[in-house]
């Protein structure tokens, strides 16, 4: 099967040539869990500008047909970033620190020149190192307070039927 892509905004034409099973691998592959009014709920609830979510709904609404076949590309894109954030909240907030940090340390005029190119990925492994480590300390914290809990819940040798026992 030949395909023609066209990129939206430049307008060129790519031709690519595929096999019959391949659209249909890649939709089941991208098919979202979420559907598009709840993926439309998350960025609404998102604490930034309208314009900043109607620059998300763009890319929720963003999709690719391949042999008849259509891939929501975006809304799978949106729903990955908002699992990842929800499990890891402070992996995804010190890597956007971090980067932003080393972004700025590389705009700097001469010394962004000479060490640019080393501190924006150091800066972001960095924030990703010290944000996964926070996130796996939190989680650890958690299954022990679960663990306590378990244990103050189911005592040995007492009966929580029987009433008069001990309570």
């Amino acid at each position: 099967m030949k395909i023609q892509l066209i990129h939206p905004l430049t307008g060129e034409t790519v031709q690519m040539e595929l096999d019959e099973a391949t659209p249909q691998r890649l939709a089941e592959l991208l098919a979202p869990q979420a559907s598009q009014t709840r993926v439309r709920q998350q960025v609404d609830n998102l604490p930034y500008r309208r314009d900043v979510k109607a620059i998300l709904g763009e890319l929720a609404a963003m999709t690719l047909k391949l042999g008849g076949v259509v891939l929501h590309v975006g809304r799978k894109l949106l729903e990955l970033v908002f699992a990842l954030v929800q499990r890891y909240p402070n992996t995804s907030c010190y890597t956007l620190i971090e980067y932003a940090l080393g972004s700025l340390i590389s705009s700097i005029p001469l010394l962004g020149w000479l060490l640019g190119w080393l501190v924006l990925p150091l800066f972001t492994a960095l924030g990703l190192a010290i944000g996964g480590w926070s996130d796996l300390k939190t989680q650890q914290q958690v299954q022990q307070l679960q663990e306590q809990i378990q244990n103050l819940r189911l005592r040995a040798g007492v009966d929580y039927h029987e009433r008069g026992g001990d309570q």
